[in-house]
């Protein structure tokens, strides 16, 4: 038994799991970048707890979808919205659907207007500031945000969203060296 993992599979055509790496990888980098926020402010104890519990609550609600477009023969939760219950639950569900894209690039476009901002002021060595966020923010909405939003296909976006998890898995296995490296350190004067 081996297993084969081709980058080159992720880039046919036809690969039916590019919308999924696309979704993994702005579900991930959001998550990379306010998880330890969250965490510093919940406490370790109760941010675990809260997790735990978001992810059984998810379990239970992705089986739930499943059993239901399984049942109903839906591909979409549109279809699916519309088939259990009508044509104003579909109507209800497309603006949700709408209402949380939305709401994506706004937190992403905070989050990297955030730390884009620190990033700049040091590198121009200035004090960072609220002008400096706002121009941050509108650099990155009419560079990268408004011209994707245009875009009617995003296949071309999958080798970013494979190189991008990458960058965050490496990034964590980082994090956790420099989180071992400091309890081993600890452990030395104890």
């Amino acid at each position: 038994f081996t297993m084969h993992l081709s980058i080159s599979k992720f880039l046919q055509p036809n690969f039916p799991q590019k919308s999924v790496l696309s979704l993994s990888n702005a579900i991930v980098g959001v998550s990379v970048l306010s998880m330890p926020y969250c965490y510093h402010q919940c406490g370790i104890i109760l941010a675990t707890l809260l997790m735990i519990i978001s992810a059984i609550i998810t379990s239970y609600s992705c089986k739930i979808l499943i059993s239901s477009a399984h049942a109903s023969n839906s591909a979409t939760y549109e279809y699916l919205a519309l088939r259990a219950t009508g044509r104003t639950m579909k109507l209800v569900v497309e603006l949700s659907s709408i209402g949380l894209l939305l709401g994506s690039i706004v937190a992403y476009q905070m989050i990297v207007g955030d730390l884009g901002s620190v990033v700049v002021a040091q590198t121009l060595d200035v004090t960072n500031s609220q002008l400096i966020r706002g121009l941050v923010i509108l650099i990155l909405t009419f560079t990268v945000s408004f011209p994707l939003s245009l875009s009617e296909r995003f296949d071309h976006l999958t080798p970013i969203s494979i190189q991008s998890i990458i960058f965050y898995l490496l990034f964590g296995l980082y994090v956790i060296n420099i989180k071992m490296s400091t309890i081993r350190y600890l452990f030395l004067f104890v």
